[in-house]
């Protein structure tokens, strides 16, 4: 309505006149425009919630995204393997938002509000162990890596409640957080991981915040089993002998 508006006055206005616009209708373009951008911000919800909910989270300098890795491994060794290069990583980016090396132990309050992991090993060689907890001891990884299975159930609707605090300080008015689960594993335990995204939306419906949404997506990378040739067994020929005269 507002569009049709303005393209009403500037056609009473002189239509022939669009390469030399008069005052008037210089003033209807600037106008049009910023009509245009408005609707373009409030129809974008990347800009619109990082926008408006960063004011409303001050606690995370980053804004509102937030990122946890969680990694389940059988392997020790691919741990021990990893683990400094995702150390130096979290210090490099540390440094280049804070100004300073990221500190064991504190580094949580900084940085860990908006990315951080959690590493469960479920490998049963006590040397491989021992070394690996030697090399977290003191480290940005210290308290970042268990040796059991996890449950992903509670791990996720965790997330979610702690994510619903966040959305109950900010207001009824601020936009709905979306939480994205990207699992990338076994079929099996994608299936329990989904179980648990469909038991956060119905506990954000419950306190009667729908539009915080959990959203799953699964991605699996993994190997099929390989195919066991069957080996067709022959019977052993007899030979036939003549008797010898």
């Amino acid at each position: 309505g507002v569009a049709l508006t303005l393209v009403v006055f500037w056609w009473l206005d002189g239509i022939h006149n669009y390469a030399t616009p008069t005052g008037l209708q210089l003033l209807l373009r600037v106008v049009i425009w910023l009509f245009f951008m408005a609707r373009l911000y409030y129809a974008s919800p990347t800009l619109r919630d990082a926008s408006y909910r960063a004011t409303l989270r001050r606690h995370n300098i980053l804004g509102a995204q937030t990122y946890k890795l969680i990694w389940v491994t059988r392997s020790a060794d691919l741990v021990l393997c990893h683990l400094p290069a995702l150390m130096a990583k979290i210090d490099e980016v540390h440094h280049s938002i804070y100004g300073r090396a990221a500190e064991p132990g504190t580094w949580e309050q900084s940085l860990g509000r908006f990315v951080d992991f959690t590493i469960y090993v479920t490998d049963k060689n006590v040397e491989r162990i021992h070394k690996l907890k030697d090399l977290a001891a003191g480290s940005l990884a210290e308290g970042k890596i268990c040796f059991c299975r996890p449950n992903l159930h509670e791990e996720i609707t965790k997330f979610t409640q702690r994510q619903l605090i966040d959305q109950i300080d900010a207001g009824k008015d601020a936009p709905g957080i979306i939480t994205d689960v990207t699992f990338c594993g076994a079929p099996n335990i994608a299936m329990q991981a989904h179980h648990a995204v469909h038991a956060s939306n119905i506990i954000s419906a419950a306190l009667g915040y729908p539009h915080c949404r959990t959203l799953f997506r699964e991605e699996f990378y993994g190997f099929s089993p390989p195919v066991r040739k069957t080996q067709v067994k022959t019977l052993p020929t007899e030979k036939h002998t003549q008797p010898e005269c």
